[in-house]
């Protein structure tokens, strides 16, 4: 992962520039001891007390931190909200020793939170902790996300890092985080989405739902405006002067029969990685305005995509299920799982090269259905770039041929 190796580089010039220092204040003393050059040799003490300061103070006040450390928690609120949204880290301290302060000359401290998706977006909180922190017990650091920080974050690192000044020395020392899922960042609907003309899939699709007849008493309620008049009962009214509704048993309603089919795969021979999320990032936003608009037209929402199961969602979960989906390489993609042949596919992909083995678009359009739908989604819109163009042209005409889509 990306963020793997930024640590390791930053650390890994951390340690370069110590030895460095180290070696030429010894250089120096060395060299003016050796030419009783006075102030050289007092350069090259002047050198090795502060780097010895500096090594000291901050091995000190690790020791001394270590019991306030372990009363360090933090909150992320909300933990699930819309992609653009403000989201809150909250650092709460609960120490026995208030009166340490993470204070000492030279060093500094911060509390550091890395969370990251598995398709590397990253999204980062730098808390200093300071005195008035450590006093108050509690402090908070505000982000403002945007639409394409779309996805699930998990903990990549939780730490206190403590730096001397000069940037000789920097030790982290781990907080206890969560391992699992720790914010939900939800796509929101395409601004302009891609018009879809809805059919039956193949079966009978009922746009209100009906009710079985009953002679039941029990199964009735006073009547209100509006309600249907044949399913007055007149009899309960000769009896007893008011208007009562005959409620029946209502029938289920129908099973829907479009399955939302995301793509997530990325051709990576013409897409950069960011690319790439951005576009997925888009598919998502493009299936969350068709999943309302079947939900609006009573159909059940249910939708796939690599990796996943087959999934159900109702207008209030849709999206965030949407915020799953994660930007892979087309050479190595998961596969779908197994579609009812009964339905119809509404497949939203992103354009691609004619691939010389099968990728998984071809896969799905193989498989038996009663429609399926390809919509893809442009380069030119999401990337502000009209380098894409060409491909997205032609790819909707190679499987307009190929496959009829």
């Amino acid at each position: 992962m990306k963020t793997v190796k930024s640590m390791i580089s930053n650390k890994t010039s951390h340690i370069e520039l110590t030895i460095t220092s180290w070696a030429v204040a010894m250089i120096m003393l060395i060299t003016g001891l050796f030419l009783k050059e006075s102030v050289l040799t007092l350069i090259g003490l002047f050198s090795l007390f502060v780097l010895s300061y500096a090594l000291m103070s901050i091995l000190v006040l690790t020791l001394l931190s270590r019991e306030v450390i372990k009363g360090l928690s933090y909150v992320i609120i909300p933990e699930d909200a819309p992609a653009g949204d403000p989201i809150e880290f909250i650092l709460r301290i609960i120490s026995t020793n208030l009166s340490f302060c993470f204070k000492l000359a030279g060093v500094i401290a911060f509390c550091e939170i890395r969370l990251s998706t598995r398709d590397n977006k990253a999204i980062e909180a730098i808390l200093p902790l300071s005195s008035t922190v450590i006093q108050k017990g509690i402090d908070s650091f505000h982000i403002t996300t945007n639409p394409a920080s779309r996805g699930v974050y998990v903990p990549e690192y939780a730490q206190v890092s403590l730096y001397d000044v000069f940037g000789f020395y920097h030790i982290a020392i781990p907080l206890i985080h969560k391992t699992t899922e720790e914010l939900i960042l939800r796509p929101k609907p395409a601004q302009n989405g891609t018009p879809i003309t809805f059919h039956s899939g193949g079966t009978t699709h009922r746009e209100e739902q009906t009710y079985q007849r009953t002679e039941e008493l029990t199964e009735h309620r006073p009547y209100v405006p509006g309600d249907d008049p044949r399913r007055i009962n007149w009899k309960l009214f000769g009896h007893s002067g008011d208007l009562f509704i005959r409620q029946g048993e209502q029938e289920p309603p129908p099973v829907a029969e479009y399955v939302l089919v995301l793509d997530t795969s990325i051709d990576y021979t013409i897409f950069s990685q960011e690319e790439g999320r951005l576009l997925v990032d888009g598919i998502c936003q493009e299936a969350l305005t068709l999943a309302l608009e079947l939900s609006r037209k009573r159909y059940a929402i249910t939708l796939c995509y690599p990796g996943s199961a087959l999934l159900s969602a109702d207008e209030s979960t849709i999206s965030r299920l949407l915020a799953y989906p994660v930007a892979i390489d087309i050479t190595f993609a998961q596969p779908f799982p197994v579609i009812p042949p009964s339905t119809s596919l509404l497949i939203i992909s992103i354009p691609r090269t004619i691939q010389q083995n099968s990728t998984l678009l071809d896969e799905i359009l193989s498989r038996p259905a009663q429609a399926k739908k390809v919509t893809f989604i442009n380069p030119t819109k999401l990337l502000a770039t009209s380098k894409y163009q060409n491909y997205y042209e032609a790819i909707i005409r190679y499987y307009g041929q190929v496959h009829g889509t």
